[in-house]
C-alpha cells in the first residue's frame, strides 16, 4: 500500500542519515564559523534545509519507486499494514522481535498511549447501551454545571456558618441601611486580630465567596431574574454585607440563590446515590452539618481514579475504562445524607418580625382550637387593641428566636405565653392581652395567636356592618363625591370606619336618613371638633343616605 511504501521509504531515510558522519553545509558560513546544528539561527536554518535536501531528500524521492522492490527483498511484509506501519502505531506483536532488540529499545516501556480525558470518558459512555441504567451515578456526575460546581458541595458546612455568624452577630441590631454601607472588610476589621473566632469568620467567607464563585453563573431561585453582570461578579471584601446576608428580597436573595440553588444540587445527587444503593438517604439539618455529611469530590479526583486504577491500553495504545469500577467508586465516595435546610431568617433592625416557618425551627407550633379563636376575636373587639397586643407579641418571638435551641422545641412549648412575657420581658399581660389569651395560648400556639390577631387588624370594618348600610351609590352622587373626595379631611375615612365597625352591625338608624345630620347627632359619640365637622359639612354632598355609609366610606378609602 501506499502507506506502507511511505514508512518503508522514511526507514530507508533515516537508517542512510545515521550511517553518514557528519554533515557539514554546502556553502560556508559568514565569519567561517563550524556551524552547530542543536541550537540554529535563521541563516544556520536555511544552511541545513540545504544540506539535507540535497544531499539525502532529493535521491530518496527520485529513487523510491526504484528501491522498494529491493528494500521488500530485504526486509520483506510488503503486505497492506505491514511491520513498518505496525511499528510506527506501535500494533506490533513485541514478541516477535529479535531479544536484543527488545533489550535495546524497550517498545513496551516507552509505547504510545492514548491519554485519560474526560473526552475519553464520554466517549467511552457513548459507546456503551443503557448507560443510564447500568451506570446512573457516573452519567450524573458528568452533566453539566454538575461537574463544574463539583467543589461548591464541599464548601456547604462553611456557608452555612457564615449565615449563622450573621445571624448572631448583626441580626435585629442593624439596618439594611448600615448592611448597605457595611462591607466584609469592615466587619473582619472589628474582630481581634488573633482572635479565633476572627478566624472562624475569615474561614467562613472564604467558604461563601467560593460556593459564590462556582454556583452564580448557574443557579436559579424561584422568579428572581439574575442579571449576566451579576453572574459574572465575584464576592470579595468590599463587597457589602447587605450581598452577603441571605435574605426573602432585595439584594440578600443572590446570596439565598446560592444556598438554595447548591443545596438541591447536593440532594438530587445523594437521592441517586441512595436509590442505587436500595435504601432511602439520611436526612440532617443544616443547624447540625459537619464535614463528613457533604461531597467533597472534585472532577480531578475522578480523573486521578480513572487512570490510575480503570485504564488499560491494548494495541496501538487503545485506551480501555472499566466503567462498572467507575461507578462503584462514585457510589462509595457520594453517600451522603440529604441537607434539610433549617435557616432563621435574618431580621433587619426596624422591620417587624415574621413568625411562620422561622419560629417552627425553634418551638413546634400548633394551632390554637376553632373555640379558642373565636372567644379572641370576641374579646379583641377592635383593630387598635389587637395592635397594642401584636406588638408585645412580636417583641416575645424576637427574644424566642434569639434564645434558639436553648428553648428546645417540645417542652419550652408548655409554657403559656403570658408567663413568657412577665417573666422574660417583665411585662404585665393583663393590661393587653385578653382573658382567653392569658390562659389558653401557649409558645407553641404563638404563630396562630399571631394569625388572629392580624386578622382582627387588618379587618375591613365594612365587614361588620348590617347589610342595609351597604348600598351601592348611584352614579350622580358617586361623581358628586369623587369631585370633593380630596377636599374632605383624612380624619373622616377613619371616623365612617370606627362607628360603621361597632355601631353600624344593627339596623337601629334609619337607612334612609342623611348622613350629615346623622355625623351632627353623634359628634361627641366621634369626638369630632368643630374644624373637621365644618369641612365635612361644607364638602361632604347632602343627598348621602345612611344606606350608603359603607359605600362612602370604600370610595374615600380607596
Amino acid at each position: 500500500s501506499n502507506t506502507e511504501d511511505l514508512a518503508v521509504g522514511l526507514h530507508n531515510l533515516l537508517l542512510d542519515m545515521s550511517e553518514q558522519k557528519r554533515d557539514e553545509p554546502l556553502k560556508g558560513l559568514e565569519g567561517g564559523n563550524t556551524p552547530r546544528w542543536a541550537i540554529l539561527t535563521l541563516p544556520q536554518r536555511n544552511s541545513w534545509e540545504e544540506t539535507i535536501e540535497v544531499k539525502y531528500l532529493k535521491s530518496a524521492i527520485k529513487n523510491l519507486d526504484d528501491i522498494l522492490q529491493d528494500l521488500y527483498k530485504k526486509w520483506g511484509g510488503d503486505q497492506e499494514d505491514g511491520k513498518f506501519v505496525a511499528e510506527l502505531k506501535e500494533a506490533a506483536d513485541v514478541k516477535d522481535f529479535p531479544p536484543p532488540m527488545r533489550e535495546a529499545q524497550m517498545p513496551q516501556l516507552w509505547a504510545y498511549r492514548s491519554a485519560v480525558t474526560l473526552d475519553a470518558l464520554h466517549k467511552k459512555i457513548g459507546m456503551e447501551s443503557n448507560t443510564k441504567e447500568n451506570f446512573p451515578v457516573l452519567c450524573t456526575v458528568l452533566q453539566n454545571p454538575l461537574i463544574s460546581i463539583l467543589p461548591a458541595l464541599g464548601t456547604l458546612v462553611g456557608v452555612f456558618e457564615w449565615q449563622a455568624l450573621c445571624i448572631n452577630q448583626f441580626s435585629g441590631r442593624i439596618t439594611k441601611a448600615k448592611a448597605g454601607e457595611m462591607t466584609v472588610a469592615d466587619v473582619l476589621a472589628t474582630i481581634p486580630r488573633n482572635d479565633a473566632e476572627k478566624r472562624l469568620w475569615t474561614q467562613a467567607f472564604k467558604n461563601f465567596q467560593r460556593a459564590w464563585k462556582l454556583a452564580m453563573p448557574y443557579c436559579e431561585y424561584e422568579c428572581l431574574q439574575i442579571s449576566e453582570k451579576m453572574r459574572e461578579h465575584e464576592l470579595s471584601l468590599d463587597d457589602p454585607m447587605l450581598l452577603c446576608i441571605p435574605d426573602f428580597k432585595d439584594d440578600g436573595m443572590y446570596a439565598l440563590a446560592v444556598i438554595d440553588w447548591l443545596v438541591a444540587q447536593h440532594n438530587e445527587l445523594v437521592q441517586i446515590v441512595a436509590g442505587t444503593l436500595g435504601y432511602p438517604a439520611r436526612k440532617v439539618s443544616s443547624r447540625l452539618l459537619v464535614q463528613h455529611d457533604v461531597i467533597k469530590y472534585t472532577k480531578r479526583e475522578l480523573m486521578r481514579f480513572l487512570a490510575n486504577r480503570c485504564a488499560t491500553w491494548g494495541v496501538g495504545g487503545k485506551l480501555n475504562l472499566d466503567l462498572k469500577q467507575v461507578e462503584s467508586h462514585l457510589r462509595r465516595e457520594l453517600s451522603r445524607p440529604e441537607i434539610t435546610v433549617e435557616m432563621r431568617g435574618f431580621q433587619w433592625l426596624g422591620d417587624a418580625p415574621a413568625a411562620g416557618h422561622e419560629l417552627k425551627q425553634v418551638i413546634n407550633q400548633r394551632e390554637l382550637l376553632p373555640d379558642t379563636i373565636d372567644r379572641l376575636k370576641l374579646e379583641i373587639p377592635s383593630p387598635a387593641l389587637a395592635n397594642a397586643c401584636l406588638v408585645k407579641v412580636q417583641m416575645s418571638i424576637a427574644f424566642i428566636l434569639k434564645s434558639g435551641s436553648s428553648l428546645g422545641t417540645e417542652k419550652s412549648g408548655e409554657m403559656l405565653l403570658s408567663d413568657y412575657m412577665q417573666s422574660v420581658l417583665a411585662e404585665t399581660p393583663e393590661s393587653f392581652m385578653p382573658t382567653t389569651a392569658q390562659k389558653d395560648v401557649h409558645l407553641w400556639h404563638v404563630d396562630s395567636f399571631v394569625k388572629v390577631l392580624k386578622q382582627i387588624v387588618n379587618k375591613d370594618p365594612v365587614d361588620c356592618m348590617d347589610p342595609k348600610y351597604k348600598e351601592e351609590l348611584p352614579a350622580d352622587l358617586k361623581q358628586k363625591l369623587l369631585e370633593v373626595k380630596e377636599k374632605l379631611p383624612d380624619q373622616f375615612v377613619d371616623l365612617l370606619g370606627s362607628f360603621g365597625e361597632t355601631r353600624l352591625t344593627e339596623t337601629y338608624i334609619g337607612v334612609d336618613y342623611e348622613i350629615l345630620p346623622t355625623l351632627n347627632g353623634i359628634r361627641d359619640v366621634l369626638e369630632i371638633n368643630d374644624e373637621i365637622f365644618e369641612e365635612i359639612e361644607r364638602w361632604l354632598p347632602g343627598d348621602l343616605k345612611m344606606k350608603h355609609w359603607a359605600a362612602v366610606y370604600k370610595l374615600l378609602r380607596d
